[in-house]
C-alpha cells in the first residue's frame, strides 16, 4: 500500500515521504490512515455499518456507509482511487468501475488488486484454487478481462504485475495441501510458528495501475 502511493505522489513531495508506514492500523481503515500519513488528503467507504462504526470509535471519521456503485463524492473529487482485493466481492463491477471513472479527475489514478484465475497456480489448482472461496468471491478475473472491464469505463492500462500478500504459515501450508493436493490435514491446525506472517509472492493476485482518460 504505502510504496504504491508513494509512487504516485508528485516527485517534489515523494522525495521526503517517509520510506514505510506504521502498521498499527485498524483492517477497516488502515489504507486510509497509510495514505494521510503520506500526505494524501483520504476518504473512504464500506457497505458495512458495523465496520464504519468501528473505525470512527477508533477515532476515523472519513469513512462513509455507500457501495462502490453509488460512490457519495462529486464529480473528479479524487487523484487516486485505491480498491485492495475488492473488485471480487462486488456484485456489480462494472457499475463500481463507472463511479470510480465518474468521482475520479482525469488523469486520475486506479489502483487495485486481485486473483488471477489464469495464473499458473490457478490453473494447477483447479477448482481447489485457494481464491475460489464462494460466497465472498462473487467474480474471478484474468488479466484480459480486466483490461476489456477497464478500458469499457473509460481507464487506460498502465501496468500489470504480480503481487505479494501476507499469509500466516499456517493458512499457506494448509492452501497449498488443498491446492496441490486436494487435502486437508496437518497443516491445518495450529503448530508452533503458524500464526507468523510472512510476505509471500504465489503469482496469482494481479496489481493493475490505470489512468482514466480525458473526456
Amino acid at each position: 500500500v504505502c510504496k504504491d502511493l508513494i509512487s504516485l505522489l508528485p516527485s517534489h513531495r515523494r522525495m521526503y515521504a517517509p520510506r514505510t508506514c506504521r502498521h498499527t492500523y485498524r483492517m477497516d481503515s488502515f489504507a486510509i490512515r497509510a495514505a494521510r500519513e503520506l500526505g494524501w488528503e483520504a476518504s473512504g467507504i464500506e457497505v458495512s455499518q458495523a465496520a464504519v462504526q468501528a473505525s470512527q470509535a477508533g477515532g476515523e471519521n472519513r469513512i462513509a456507509v455507500a457501495s462502490a456503485d453509488a460512490i457519495p463524492f462529486r464529480d473528479g473529487r479524487f487523484q487516486v482511487v485505491t480498491l485492495w482485493d475488492v473488485i471480487e466481492h462486488l456484485t456489480d463491477p462494472n457499475a463500481a468501475l463507472s463511479e470510480i471513472a465518474r468521482v475520479l479527475a482525469p488523469g486520475g489514478r486506479l489502483i487495485l488488486t486481485t486473483g488471477d484465475v489464469e495464473s499458473a497456480l490457478a490453473r494447477l489448482s483447479g477448482a481447489r484454487w485457494h481464491l475460489y472461496t464462494l460466497p465472498e468471491h462473487l467474480y474471478f478475473f484474468s488479466r484480459r478481462s480486466l483490461q476489456i472491464l477497464l478500458e469499457r469505463n473509460g481507464f487506460e492500462i498502465d501496468q500489470m504485475t504480480t503481487e505479494a500478500s501476507f499469509y500466516t504459515l499456517g493458512y499457506l501450508v494448509e492452501r497449498l495441501r488443498k491446492s496441490l493436493l486436494g487435502t486437508k490435514g496437518a497443516g491445518s491446525g495450529k503448530w508452533p510458528g503458524s500464526n507468523l506472517e510472512i510476505p509471500v509472492n504465489l503469482f496469482d493476485i494481479v496489481r493493475v495501475t490505470a489512468t482514466r482518460k480525458s473526456d
